[in-house]
């Protein structure tokens, strides 16, 4: 820039009007630098959620369901005595839910949860089904039925097999509660 300014063809006495070019010059020139903006980059964010107006709050509990000592007499066919399974929770009335149980399923019947109790009675499973009977909990296997969280599970002891040996009945399973 200095050079194409030393060039000046002007008449004498304009020396001074090529220094106040020049600084003027200098001073657009800095100023441009100055105000040259940087490389930016647009940032979308993305917002999720959802608001629901009521919710059920679930106890994480243990729940022990003790049968008791039975025998043939507490039998009427295969089932043996019904037990309610307590699942602590609270829900606005009329919640429906879906259940899916993680236990060993008994090798001779499938829908029922199998006696894991070292040397244990043979021939005995527990059943889990809708408080009004009608529908049954396999292990392993989503329940597609919805059932209302008000009506609650029970848990039955069932024979597996027509001839059964005595000894501990014990099973652990783990209950999964999808409510809406």
């Amino acid at each position: 820039m200095a050079t194409l300014l030393r060039r000046h063809t002007g008449s004498p006495g304009h020396g001074g009007s090529l220094q106040r070019l020049r600084a003027s010059l200098v001073g657009v020139f800095l100023l441009l630098n100055i105000c040259v903006p940087l490389r930016a980059q647009t940032v979308g964010p993305t917002f999720k959620g959802f608001y629901m107006e009521d919710t059920c709050t679930i106890k994480d509990q243990n729940i022990v369901i003790d049968f008791g000592q039975t025998n043939d007499a507490s039998f009427t066919g295969i089932e043996g005595p019904t037990k309610p399974i307590a699942i602590a929770a609270t829900c606005p009335a009329g919640w429906r839910a879906t259940y899916s149980l993680n236990a060993s399923a008994d090798a001779d019947n499938a829908n029922a949860i199998k006696n894991s109790a070292a040397n244990g009675a043979t021939g005995f499973g527990i059943l889990i089904r809708s408080k009004d009977l009608s529908t049954t909990i396999p292990p392993n296997r989503s329940n597609s039925s919805r059932l209302s969280l008000d009506d609650g599970l029970q848990a039955t002891l069932i024979r597996t097999k027509s001839v059964g040996s005595e000894g501990n009945i014990n099973a652990t399973a783990t209950l999964t509660v999808a409510y809406e």
